[in-house]
């Protein structure tokens, strides 16, 4: 028996065809001159975001032969930086941080995301249910509980101080363990060595998405809340690190920080 196929099948036929080959032909780099690595410098609070998109970057960016993060406090990576690490790109989740490195980047200096602070607790504690506001965070209120807080001079503790601050509180007041940054304040309390802390909200975010802590949101008025701003800085104009610094800036990166990980827009 001979089917015969008529000129409707036959295109319909010869277009899924075509479709199924450029689906499976992968990009290249056009020019090999440009290929080379990607060094980025970035804040511990973007840990998650950064190590999950990475694979996806770089089969989309075929020019960056190895993407290589370097996560860490802003302000230890800033000085870091200032004192000749060398580094591509720098993400910097606070201005203060982000000024370390003003005079050695290559053109604008764009915020393109920020971060607000919640209360993250240990999710199999004996103080969930028992915290509704940074107060409950004194002995005083909950007799023996254990809290952490980043250093000061790190972006996740200047906004903890902000946040207390704008309550009347201290940090003296709650503090007994001080961590070098986000990503090691929520490693203690995810293990349980602490009972609870403040951290930023995209960690809140994610934790609670892969149910590893529980959160409380901090109360703020609806005339000023507190955040802070996330900027990327770039050293070079090579293609590699320019298009690094079009992909955290572009509108699709911003919407999927604020949709996917709880950053707010910049």
């Amino acid at each position: 028996m001979v089917v015969l196929l008529g000129a409707c099948g036959a295109s319909a036929s010869l277009q899924s065809t075509a479709m199924t080959q450029k689906t499976n032909i992968a990009a290249t780099c056009q020019n090999q001159s440009d290929k080379g690595p990607l060094t980025v410098f970035a804040t511990s609070s973007m840990t998650n975001v950064l190590t999950e998109i990475k694979e996806k970057y770089l089969s989309e960016h075929p020019c960056v032969s190895d993407l290589t993060f370097s996560f860490g406090s802003s302000s230890m990576l800033g000085s870091q930086i200032k004192a000749g690490a060398p580094a591509d790109v720098f993400i910097a989740a606070s201005e203060e941080t982000m000024q370390l490195v003003v005079g050695l980047q290559v053109g604008d200096i764009p915020m393109f995301a920020r971060n607000g602070a919640e209360i993250m607790l240990f999710k199999d504690g004996q103080f969930i249910g028992k915290i509704d506001d940074l107060r409950d965070l004194m002995d005083v209120n909950n007799p023996g509980i254990k809290v952490g807080l980043c250093v000061s001079t790190a972006p996740c503790g200047a906004i903890a101080d902000d946040v207390l601050f704008a309550q009347n509180l201290s940090r003296e007041a709650i503090v007994d363990t001080e961590a070098t940054s986000v990503q090691d304040l929520v490693t203690k309390i995810q293990l349980g060595e602490l009972d609870a802390g403040i951290v930023f909200k995209s960690d809140c975010v994610y934790a609670l998405r892969h149910q590893t802590a529980r959160c409380v949101g901090i109360s703020q008025t609806k005339d000023f809340s507190i955040s802070s701003p996330y900027f990327s800085v770039q050293f070079n104009s090579n293609k590699n690190t320019t298009d690094w610094a079009s992909f955290i800036s572009s509108n699709s990166t911003k919407k999927m920080l604020q949709v996917s990980y709880g950053f707010l827009a910049p």
